[in-house]
């Protein structure tokens, strides 16, 4: 599969998940139904992995980490 077919999969599958959920929920939750989306399409999916960055002639590795809020 080309990357045009896998794009067209990947927007199919996002258009889905916002005409089945609606705006306003968490972050996770469009991941979790993406990633449940595209298995189901027959891709791979690997989810929050780190990404190496260079900023200024540093480099890391970038990695998003939902906000949790504090127990109370």
């Amino acid at each position: 599969m080309d990357e045009n077919a896998i794009g067209t999969q990947v927007i199919g599958a996002s258009i889905r998940v916002h005409e089945g959920l609606g705006p306003g929920l968490l972050e996770s939750v469009y991941e979790t139904a993406l990633a449940y989306e595209l298995e189901e399409a027959g891709l791979s999916v690997k989810r929050q992995v780190p990404v190496p960055i260079v900023y200024r002639r540093t480099g890391s590795q970038a990695r998003h980490r939902p906000l949790r809020k504090p127990t109370a």
